[in-house]
């Protein structure tokens, strides 16, 4: 899987899949994917799933500390640091 690192984030991977960009982070044990396609989603999450011993968590609440909010009706995701 062939992706692009982020100049800013270390931790943060692009790959462009059908004029989709997937968004991967990394950090430590924990991966966080996100793109419009869920297709896409499902795909790049399909490698490290068949590869390691990992676990599907689906819509995480928390990541890295930081709450995160998600509507499907409107198709956004959103963060909030904690309090």
């Amino acid at each position: 899987m062939e992706s692009l690192g982020s100049e800013t984030d270390p931790g943060l991977f692009i790959k462009n899949m059908e004029d989709d960009n997937v968004y991967i982070l990394v950090y430590l044990d924990d991966t966080f994917i996100a793109a419009k396609s869920k297709n896409n989603v499902k795909s790049v999450k399909a490698i490290p799933m068949t590869t390691f011993d990992a676990r599907d968590i689906k819509d995480p609440s928390y990541i890295l500390g930081w709450e995160t909010m998600r509507d499907r009706a409107t198709r956004t995701l959103n963060s909030a640091t904690p309090r």
